[in-house]
């Protein structure tokens, strides 16, 4: 369940939300991990995942509490309806990608304070894109972004003007995927394949996928939350957002560093399983050898076991594909539970367009 009372109060703070003027002049020394602790605040005034994740944490095995539920449609049914009472609709999204809501414009002005003068929207905007991305995941602690991103061409004092008007609370007040819907609208991707499932549709095969298993629960079944949820073709991660409302193993690979980064973001948002595994649900999938996190991986061992797993090696298409590829190293850290491999032999910077395979375990 939501933290309806604190929910009802920060979105209240956000219609009456004015951002400071920006002083050209500030400087701070950013920490590694120093978004945290206004993440845990607004969670715990919210939809309370995080502190949810800390006690099966501290508890080293599941609790008998469900899920807490977070309602990616919130804004835009308006389930939460203070702003209904007066009228006006700060959260709601105008389709199904978010254009003209709040959070969503609140994001683009970020994008533009990017840069020095003007829109993000430009030759660079990618670079942009990429640079908020990395900013945010350095702000929220990931072990991938352990120094704060350097600042692009043109861009000069970027972290700090996003410093003093990025408000993480309405990202968290109104869940959405933002970033999916941002760049969809700006054709990022598009020679990648990239097109986003709008949210309802997620939501629906989600319903289809993991409610129908739910019964067989209460009849005996498999605990939902340790089933795996895999997604071949992860984006920004919008069908394992919905699938945390079921799941704790949730699990997803894809070709397009911006995308990956962009799940995480959302990831930290509203699936804290999603980033930070529970060590003892990953151990089995580890095949026993050293428990997954966040901070930690075991990526080589398990793909070296791939390729020694007779009952999957045994088949004759996986075997070649095993057989012709090899762990990447370099390229894993962007997601641990995908398992990167490349054609033996190719570059970094090869054009070869199967150069970032992925093999799901």
């Amino acid at each position: 369940m939501a933290n309806e009372q604190g929910l009802y109060h920060l979105q209240d703070q956000l219609s009456k939300w004015k951002p400071n003027k920006i002083d050209a002049n500030l400087k701070r020394e950013l920490k590694h991990g120093w978004m945290i602790p206004y993440l845990l605040d607004i969670d715990m005034m919210t939809w309370q995942r995080w502190d949810y994740w800390a006690k099966i944490m501290m508890a080293g095995e599941l609790l008998p509490e469900p899920i807490p539920q977070i309602e990616f449609e919130a804004s835009a049914s308006l389930s939460f309806n203070t702003e209904r009472s007066r009228g006006v609709d700060f959260g709601s999204c105008r389709n199904a990608e978010g254009e003209g809501s709040g959070a969503r414009n609140h994001i683009e002005k970020c994008l533009d304070l990017i840069p020095q003068h003007g829109s993000w929207l430009g030759w660079s905007s990618w670079q942009y894109f990429d640079y908020l991305m990395d900013w945010l995941l350095f702000g929220f602690g990931y072990h991938g972004q352990p120094e704060e991103p350097s600042e692009p061409s043109g861009c000069t004092g970027a972290s700090m003007r996003l410093y003093q008007y990025f408000n993480l609370a309405w990202l968290m007040c109104y869940p959405w995927d933002y970033f999916g819907g941002i760049l969809a609208a700006n054709q990022h991707g598009k020679h990648l394949g990239f097109y986003p499932t709008p949210m309802p549709v997620v939501n629906m095969m989600a319903r289809m996928l993991m409610e129908s298993d739910a019964l067989s629960e209460v009849e005996g079944g498999e605990d939902n939350r340790i089933k795996t949820v895999c997604d071949p073709c992860l984006g920004t991660g919008r069908m394992l957002l919905y699938a945390s409302n079921y799941s704790f193993r949730l699990y997803g690979q894809d070709i397009n560093p911006t995308v990956i980064k962009a799940s995480l973001v959302n990831g930290y948002l509203y699936a804290p399983w999603m980033v930070k595994p529970f060590p003892f649900l990953d151990a089995p999938l580890c095949n026993g050898h050293v428990q997954c996190s966040d901070g930690e991986t075991v990526s080589q061992k398990v793909s070296d076991d791939l390729t020694n797993n007779q009952a999957i090696s045994s088949r004759p298409d996986v075997a070649e594909y095993l057989a012709d590829t090899e762990h990447d190293t370099e390229q894993q850290w962007r997601f641990e539970p995908i398992k990167k491999r490349k054609k033996k032999g190719s570059k970094p910077d090869s054009l070869e367009p199967d150069y970032y395979q992925g093999c799901l375990f």
